[in-house]
């Protein structure tokens, strides 16, 4: 175990008590258990996007992640960038024009023809399957690896950004630049942007760390959003791990596993720190906090900085509204699985409330 993998093994350890904050109890807490009783529409068109020319003169690879809607006549709506590989966003244009033509079966809810929101689509774009990363590329690897080890950040950051913009950078390559990524922010101290780097790397288009990067990956991004209080991206973390091993009951990753399947059903509330960031491989111009509750019923507290809006995501509708100071919202249980995305001036912290 390396010196990296020791520092995520010992987060891990620190938080398996997963604190948080103790508020007021309130009367009647909300139910948490909901049947989303969608059937899963199945795309009947899939319009494939127009390579951008840029990229295919440089030889170049990527992909883009998107969230969007299904309406009952099988089209699509409201799509937004969330991620990308790409911090230039050469591929993210191409990608959204392409995802706009699709079209699906109709949604149905309960047998009944529904929109179907907060819906994920990765496209990549790629001109061959990857077979492993150019000789050029691997000594570059090593040299940003002995930048790190040196603590020369400066330096082995500007490497990395100059290997993302280099030519006929691969799906592959891109995997493990996010990995370099992440450990040069680790080990920087800067949490936020590791752990970004590191979802990246494994949630990606490309899927080609091996065992032993992806487990590590893993647990260090575990622990990473346990300490950003990301229960439940922690959560779905934990059981992409177990696709590559089993952690015992003994495991303290396990352990903080229990304790935040634990959080879902006491009566008492939680409050998370959040704060928005700028991230250039989203949708331009709209810096965000996401964020996705254990629970049914939520509020923000403490701003200081600036909301716009709010959107709420969730499996049966979206909807934006503008972000009023003491602002809280129930979840009905028809609704499903929730994501909320507050927009704002980035640097903005608040708090978010579970009750």
């Amino acid at each position: 175990m390396n010196r990296y993998a020791r520092r995520a093994f010992a987060a891990v350890v620190a938080f398996v008590a997963v604190t948080v904050s103790p508020l007021a109890a309130k009367d009647d807490p909300p139910a948490i258990e909901y049947t989303p009783n969608f059937v899963k529409p199945k795309a009947i068109l899939q319009v494939p996007p127009v390579y951008p020319r840029r990229a295919a003169y440089a030889g170049k690879e990527g992909w883009v992640l998107m969230r969007y809607s299904i309406e009952t006549d099988g089209s699509v709506s409201e799509v937004e960038v969330v991620d990308s590989s790409d911090y230039r966003g050469v591929f993210s244009t191409a990608a959204v024009t392409a995802l706009k033509e699709w079209r699906y079966a109709t949604p149905t809810l309960d047998g009944k023809p529904a929109r179907k929101c907060n819906n994920r689509q990765l496209i990549t774009f790629k001109f061959q399957e990857a077979t492993g990363g150019r000789p050029s590329f691997a000594r570059k690897n090593r040299v940003i690896l002995e930048h790190i080890k040196g603590e020369r950040f400066d330096e082995a950051e500007r490497l990395i950004m100059e290997a993302h913009e280099s030519e006929g950078l691969n799906l592959y390559e891109i995997d493990r630049l996010f990995l370099l990524e992440g450990v040069l922010n680790q080990t920087r101290g800067n949490d936020i942007a590791a752990m970004r780097a590191y979802s990246r790397a494994i949630s990606g288009g490309g899927g080609h760390l091996t065992k032993d990067e992806s487990i590590f990956v893993l647990r260090t991004l575990f622990a990473l959003e346990l300490n950003a209080e990301r229960f439940t991206a922690a959560m779905r973390s934990f059981e992409m791990l177990k696709d590559w091993e089993s952690p015992s009951d003994d495991d303290p990753i396990s352990k903080a596993a229990a304790a935040i399947e634990g959080m879902k059903t006491s009566g008492s509330p939680f409050a998370v720190d959040a704060r928005i960031e700028n991230n250039p491989n989203a949708t331009p111009d709209h810096s965000f906090f996401d964020y996705e509750p254990l629970r049914r019923e939520i509020g923000i507290t403490d701003v200081s900085g600036s909301i716009d809006k709010l959107t709420i995501a969730c499996d049966a509708t979206t909807a934006t509204i503008v972000f009023e100071e003491g602002w809280s919202w129930k979840a009905p249980n028809s609704w499903g699985a929730c994501s909320v995305f507050v927009y704002g001036t980035p640097g903005t912290t608040f708090k978010i409330v579970e009750y």
